[in-house]
């Protein structure tokens, strides 16, 4: 070891052992450090004073290779003395390990007055590492395990985050809770939030708790089984996960009525899975003929729908543009207890309860009855998180739609039962009774309808109706002709030949009737055409469309010919290419 002495060993009153004067280029600093950010502005401003009064207190080195020293202690004092231009510093020289090299960092470091959050994070990372305990570390620290494991979070920060709080950019709460954070959500919260933090003089994340929420998840609402350790089985149940707050309750009480999660990730990739298997059991079991979503849709279900061959072929509906039809739910008795004062207990209020049970019935009757219709489709339903399978009717004009927010009768009974009903409460119950009378008027028409409908097909299948031809039967062909319009000449036909539109069915049916023969052909024409087959003339649309042309006095000759001529044109080169093939078929023979 090569040492250069410039003056003699000397004791001073704040160490008892000898300490030299050596070159500052001859210096490296320790790989072992685990302080990475410094104060540039505090740095500066100590590099002042060391250019005029020195290092008064010396570094600490132990001997490297390559006749140089390796820094231990002190590096605050040697970066203050490189930019104050000193050639020498005062150290000690000791012979050291680099366990022993690290005990003297963490001690330095941690004695220091006020030392920084994420210094004291990082050393006590480093206690933790090298084999102690939570508790042991809280004992040598004399500090308590709740300031031990905040720390711990903020050694888990980013380096980018930990630069950003050791500016003082963040509040040592918001850095504290950035730390739980997963690594992947704190370096999206870092590209979202705070990218730009150094040439921003003013930077500040504002209502910081709650972006950092944005990466935060409640498992008590989680759409899948937070128990379940097969949905992930490389990862396993939520519970007990390091990254589930419920999971410290032994350290913070407090958390142990809570379930967040702060793995972004995990969480995503959970919801995913949980949103795949409930698709794939509906389209397993249902097989549904639309998918109707929410304008909230979760994004998880969004990439599903999105991915599964399954579902890209599907029609999708907005959840406003459908009636969406759900099975009514019975009374309970429960609801219909009332206490009666008279009698001094509660009793059942039997008429009510009947009145009730009675629409109940009388509404699943007409549920049952919507679903035979058809027009009602099994559907995939999606809103937020949630997935079901449903019936809907793409018609909105069919029946009240789902979405409308009305009182249900429940709702009033219980809150009559409670005494505490409202005008606004019974004036909604006045409106779903008026609306319920509407409906039953239209289940009235329908089991008409439907009787009617029966009694035909029986009458039909024994020949007992009237065999001639009735106005009726002539409007029945011509909506069944009407019925054969594409979507896409529909809309034409329609300006046509009702430019007025039509009320209802019945208004209809009679601008059916009172077609003319001229507009019955153009109806029944503008079918045939808009069929794609009937560009085919080996399908029988086609060889309607051709008869109907040439009935209706279209030169069908004229064009036959013309392609006849471009046929013979081919047919000769077709021909020569033939016998040019030939010609040197035999000149390669001879």
């Amino acid at each position: 070891m090569e040492t250069i002495v410039t003056s003699k060993p000397v004791k001073t009153e704040a160490q008892t052992e000898n300490y030299y004067t050596i070159p500052v280029a001859k210096i490296k600093f320790s790989p072992l450090n685990y302080r990475r950010f410094y104060n540039q502005q505090a740095l500066e401003d100590f590099a002042n004073q060391v250019a005029i009064s020195g290092i008064l207190s010396p570094i600490i080195v132990r001997i490297a290779k390559g006749n140089r020293y390796e820094l231990v202690a002190g590096e605050r004092r040697l970066r203050a003395a490189q930019m104050a231009g000193l050639q020498t510093v005062p150290a000690c020289i000791h012979e050291l390990t680099d366990d022993e090299v690290r005990e003297i960092q963490l001690v330095e470091n941690l004695q220091r007055e006020n030392p920084h959050p994420l210094h004291e994070a990082q050393a006590i990372l480093l206690m933790q590492q090298s084999g102690k305990t939570l508790e042991e570390v809280a004992h040598k620290l004399g500090k308590p395990k709740t300031f031990i494991y905040n720390r711990l979070k903020l050694a888990e920060l980013i380096e980018p985050l930990q630069e950003v709080f050791f500016a003082d950019k963040l509040s040592l709460n918001e850095a504290t809770s950035l730390g739980s954070l997963s690594p992947d959500a704190q370096e999206d919260f870092f590209a979202n939030h705070c990218e730009g933090w150094k040439e921003d003089k003013h930077f500040s994340l504002g209502n910081a708790k709650y972006l950092i929420g944005q990466y935060k998840y409640d498992l008590k609402k989680a759409p899948f089984n937070i128990r379940d350790k097969k949905l992930l089985p490389d990862v396993g149940a939520c519970t007990g996960c390091p990254f589930n707050s419920a999971s410290l309750k032994t350290l913070f009480p407090e958390l142990a009525k809570e379930a967040v999660c702060n793995n972004k990730t995990c969480f995503k990739n959970k919801c995913l899975a949980s949103a795949e298997i409930k698709i794939r059991a509906i389209l397993e079991n249902y097989q549904p003929e639309g998918i109707i979503v929410s304008y909230n849709i979760s994004e998880e279900s969004k990439i599903l729908i999105d991915s599964l061959p399954e579902t890209v072929d599907l029609p999708r509906y907005g959840q406003y543009d459908v009636q969406v039809l759900t099975e009514p739910a019975e009374p309970k008795k429960e609801d219909y207890i009332s206490f009666d004062k008279e009698k001094g207990k509660d009793v059942l209020m039997r008429e009510r309860y009947r009145a009730a049970l009675q629409e109940y019935r009388d509404d699943l009757a007409a549920y049952r009855l919507q679903l035979s219709s058809n027009e009602i489709r099994k559907g995939l339903f999606l809103r937020n998180a949630d997935i079901a399978f449903i019936y809907y009717n793409s018609d909105k004009r069919s029946g009240n739609n789902f979405n409308e927010k009305q009182v249900t009768a429940k709702e009033v009974q219980r809150a009559i039962k409670e005494n505490i009903v409202t005008e606004e409460i019974l004036n909604g119950e006045i409106e779903r009774l008026k609306n319920r009378e509407i409906r039953a008027k239209e289940l009235d028409r329908e089991k008409v309808q439907e009787k009617i409908h029966e009694q035909f097909c029986e009458s039909l299948d024994g020949g007992n109706l009237k065999t001639e031809l009735t106005k009726a039967d002539i409007v029945g062909f011509r909506f069944i002709v009407y019925q054969g319009l594409t979507y896409h000449n529909r809309r034409n036909v329609e300006k046509i030949l009702f430019p007025k539109g039509y009320k209802d069915n019945a208004d209809f049916f009679e601008k059916l009737a009172a077609l003319s023969n001229e507009q019955f052909v153009f109806l029944t024409r503008s079918v045939i055409s808009g069929n794609g087959e009937s560009k085919n003339p080996n399908l029988m649309y086609g060889h309607c469309l051709y008869k109907i042309a040439e009935d209706a006095g279209m030169d069908i000759t004229a064009v036959e010919t013309e392609q006849a001529m471009k046929t013979k044109q081919r047919e000769q080169r077709f021909k020569e290419r033939v016998k040019e093939m030939r010609d040197r078929i035999k000149k390669l023979s001879t």
